[in-house]
């Protein structure tokens, strides 16, 4: 008897598919309506696809066929009462965040010109987490995004963003991550028609080219946004931070243990973005470099301050350039009217690489070689959308697949700084001695060498991964197989002493090459590498797989002789009830909430069938640390129920607890033949 798991399955329409960061917003969305915002149609309840039952190209035409980027706190939204684009946030109500936020905001310091926080318009509790509040900001665009005209145009921007900076550290913050994607625009002001926030070169409709003004025509305002990791000093405290979170890796000084000058590493932040994304990208902007190398000089005592800075670029006398077209650094060959032919800026960055990762060993996909030209281009429209070099990177600049060329093993390539607790934790944990012991669940280190472009970083190499459910779970053997091995590696760490801190979903992660015969591509994970139809995919039971922790980039790793505490708020999941940027708290317990979360939002509340967990995921879950289980104990106890689930009920597949009665009755029946032939065979 072979598993109907072995065949192909059918073409999806992924364009339809709403991604859990979608259907947590879709959940939302009366309430939203009921306080005057109203979400794209996509993410209404009841949505049909507009192009449903049209010609396949019609896909490419609909509005509502473009997804939300995959963050579960933040969506475009539109304010009913005038039509205006915004953005809704969702942050913990105790939040820094939220404080920061809301002191910018205020009507005194609103009033301040010098003031580019971005305004918080609205805010009101979570209408599904009373823990949280959703926050209501402008929609913000790209600080060259339309590109930069003129080098007036460049001096303008950077006046605002530093006069910005002084203003918040007047007031005693340290940003911390004011680095591209966090220093923004209000550029409705250049778009009269509007433009769709998701394909922002469109109409709000989607039916035509976006019209643009220039910033000549219309002056722009520049905004500093995303407090999340900001610190906000008082008079007499010490101003001086840990931590290698943020953006931008780059700033030397980044630690987890040595403190440094939070205040001079927004000043290399700032300084960082001009040489990266303006003074590199134009070839006439001399008049930059003096200011800019200060502001990145390695050594932070040698930096301005940020009012320093300032004066500094008030020197430069902007009326003698005022005219001055900008010269691109380098020739643009991309059609601009194809957007799929338009690498990202994150792409960017591994294309300069890669001929340095090929002499390594490593290939990256036909798109992010040099010389790259688009596959599609003179073929009928649509015929992106069956090439594999069309499908971009996801926003990443430190992450990215590649083939090992010696056997063409798909792994992915890591970026992190040399110095990082990261690279040390990681190292540690896949020496020889530990690979040996059967429980390490920690995703191997096949490879790390030196950046070739930046000194300061190194590029790790490890086994490309899926998310746990991808493919899904077909039985509750799969799912307790998929949780001893989860809970087998995390008793493995601790007791290396080693806490996770952020071993959430997207960070418990599979190797499934085993079920997938023919491979599978990057991106596209259930299609064949080549895009040229679906992968075939075996099931858990004809190939079993091994499950990893990764990505330890916040885990802190302690001596025997240390406190077992930390403070904290960074991580994926953020209801653990402890996490706190002050109060000290038990990692390894959180490590233990966060697992039991995991099966708690990811499989429990999925499936109907798996009752059998549901004591041990609440003491896991308890929203006092002191009463869950240690990661030993939870493991102990999943063993055991492991151990008394009879065999026919451990084979019975999963129902799915959004199945219609019918749809359960038939997969009942399956189950019960399936579950019987696996009690015998």
């Amino acid at each position: 008897m072979t598993s109907t798991s072995s065949f192909s399955r059918p073409e999806r329409d992924i364009f339809a598919e709403l991604s859990r960061e979608e259907c947590a917003w879709r959940d939302r969305c009366e309430h939203l309506e009921a306080r005057g915002y109203l979400l794209r149609p996509r993410f209404r309840p009841g949505w049909i696809p507009s192009w449903r039952g049209k010609p396949r190209v019609a896909v490419l035409d609909a509005e509502d066929a473009w997804a939300l980027p995959f963050r579960t706190s933040v969506t475009d939204a539109t304010r009913k009462s005038d039509g205006a684009l915004l953005y809704l946030k969702s942050i913990r109500t105790d939040s820094e965040e939220f404080r920061i936020l809301s002191y910018f905001s205020s009507d005194e310091l609103r009033r301040d010109p010098r003031n580019h926080c971005v305004p918080l318009l609205d805010a009101f509790e979570d209408p599904l987490d009373a823990e949280r509040s959703i926050i209501v900001m402008p929609f913000l665009r790209y600080i060259n995004d339309p590109p930069f005209e003129t080098i007036d145009d460049v001096l303008e921007a950077i006046d605002q963003i530093l006069e910005g900076l002084l203003f918040i550290h007047d007031h005693g913050v340290a940003h911390r991550d004011c680095a591209f994607r966090n220093v923004m625009m209000d550029a409705s002001a250049l778009f009269p028609e509007g433009f769709h926030p998701a394909a922002e070169w469109l109409s709000p409709d989607g039916s035509k080219a976006v019209t643009v003004l220039s910033r000549a025509a219309v002056p722009v305002r520049y905004y500093i946004i995303d407090f999340g990791i900001s610190t906000w000093f008082t008079s007499d405290a010490p101003r001086l931070v840990v931590g290698e979170d943020g953006l931008d890796q780059e700033p030397p000084e980044l630690s987890k243990t040595t403190p440094y000058d939070p205040f001079k590493l927004d000043v290399f932040l700032i300084g960082n973005l001009i040489r990266h994304r303006i003074y590199e990208a134009y070839s006439n902007l001399p008049m930059l470099e003096s200011l800019v190398n200060r502001m990145v000089d390695r050594d932070p005592s040698q930096r301005p301050t940020v009012a320093e800075a300032y004066r500094e670029f008030k020197t430069i006398p902007q009326l003698d350039f005022i005219a001055f077209r900008l010269d691109m650094a380098s020739e643009d060959n991309s059609d601009h009217t194809d957007i799929f032919s338009h690498l990202l800026v994150e792409e960017v960055v591994w294309r300069e690489r890669q001929e340095a990762l090929e002499s390594r060993g490593y290939m990256l996909r036909p798109r992010l070689r040099p010389g790259w030209k688009p596959s599609w281009r003179g073929k009928p429209a649509g015929a992106v959308f069956e090439a594999e070099d069309g499908i971009p990177l996801p926003f990443r600049a430190n992450v990215v697949d590649a083939t090992r060329i010696s056997d063409g093993t798909l792994v992915y390539l890591k970026r992190v700084r040399s110095d990082s607790h990261e690279l040390e934790i990681l190292s540690f944990l896949t020496s020889e001695d530990m690979l040996r012991d059967p429980r390490n669940h920690c995703i191997p280190l096949l490879d790390v060498f030196p950046d070739p472009i930046d000194s300061g970083m190194k590029i790790m190499v490890m086994p490309f991964m899926r998310y746990i459910n991808s493919p899904p779970f077909e039985t509750i053997e799969d799912v307790l197989d998929c949780l001893d091995q989860v809970l087998e590696g995390l008793v493995f760490i601790h007791d290396h002493g080693v806490a996770h801190r952020d071993c959430a979903y997207k960070n418990v992660m599979m190797d499934a090459s085993a079920l997938f015969p023919q491979g599978f591509h990057p991106d596209m994970d259930y299609k064949l590498p080549d895009m040229s139809g679906p992968a075939p995919v075996l099931s858990r039971s004809d190939a079993p797989v091994r499950y990893y922790l990764i990505d330890f980039g916040i885990s802190t790793r302690f001596t025997p002789d240390m406190p077992r505490l930390v403070v904290g708020r960074d991580g994926l999941d953020q209801e653990p009830p402890e996490l706190s940027a002050t109060v000290p708290y038990d990692p390894f317990k959180l490590d233990v909430f966060l697992i039991g979360n995991l099966i708690r939002r990811r499989i429990y509340e999925k499936y109907s069938s798996l009752r059998v967990l549901e004591p041990l995921m609440n003491r896991m879950v308890d929203a006092d640390p002191a009463k869950r289980p240690t990661a030993a104990e939870a493991h102990r106890e999943l063993k055991s129920i492991r151990r008394n689930t009879p065999t026919l009920y451990r084979y019975w597949h999963l129902q799915p607890r959004d199945s219609n009665p019918i749809a359960k009755a038939l997969r009942h029946v399956y189950s019960l033949f399936y579950a019987i032939y696996r009690s015998i065979f």
